[in-house]
């Protein structure tokens, strides 16, 4: 079994990382972009929440981890996932993006099912072709087929300006809240 969100953060420690502004803004966003429903499906999670920057395979692991495969997101999983995505340390984040990497769910992650990511996820410097970017990146992934949790850290420390993954994980992403204040109330 793969990481979910739930087993990198509980919800009871996540809602601690947020003030009562926004959970109050977090909960209108919910039942907004839910349309009042418990659940927020991918659809509207990728295109409402993420939007339309994240690469399409990338926002569906995004959505499928934090929704521990169920195909729907809850108010907890909501939350907790945006802990993790916004104000996460880098470890919660690593964990986090090998749950990305570990399509099987297996507590693997298959270096074709990296590959396959990595090709939605790489950054092309100005001076590199996004098949020389892609082979760099590749190489230190080493000849072995499969990668623990460890060599995943491992190789993200490496390569932590190459892949929107990597940079996301080393950087601050903390956030304010402030644009969800001006969200209409969901109909």
């Amino acid at each position: 079994m793969g990481i979910g969100t739930s087993s990198v953060l509980t919800f009871d420690d996540a809602i601690k990382r947020w003030s009562d502004e926004e959970l109050q803004q977090l909960k209108k966003a919910f039942y907004h972009f839910s349309r009042n429903q418990e659940y927020l499906d991918k659809i509207t999670f990728n295109t409402e929440v993420l939007g339309s920057n994240v690469p399409s395979g990338i926002a569906d692991r995004i959505f499928y981890v934090m929704s521990n495969d169920s195909g729907y997101l809850s108010y907890n999983d909501f939350i907790t996932g945006l802990v993790i995505f916004l104000k996460g340390t880098s470890d919660e984040k690593t964990k986090f993006a090998f749950s990305i990497y570990d399509i099987r769910r297996d507590g693997y992650i298959f270096k074709e099912d990296m590959v396959s990511i990595m090709k939605e996820d790489l950054i092309l410097s100005e001076n590199k072709t996004l098949e020389a970017t892609f082979e760099e990146c590749y190489s230190n992934l080493g000849a072995e087929e499969t990668f623990s949790l460890e060599d995943l850290k491992n190789w993200a420390i490496k390569n932590n300006s190459q892949t929107c993954l990597t940079m996301w994980i080393f950087e601050d992403t903390s956030v304010h809240l402030s644009r969800l204040k001006d969200l209409p109330a969901a109909p």
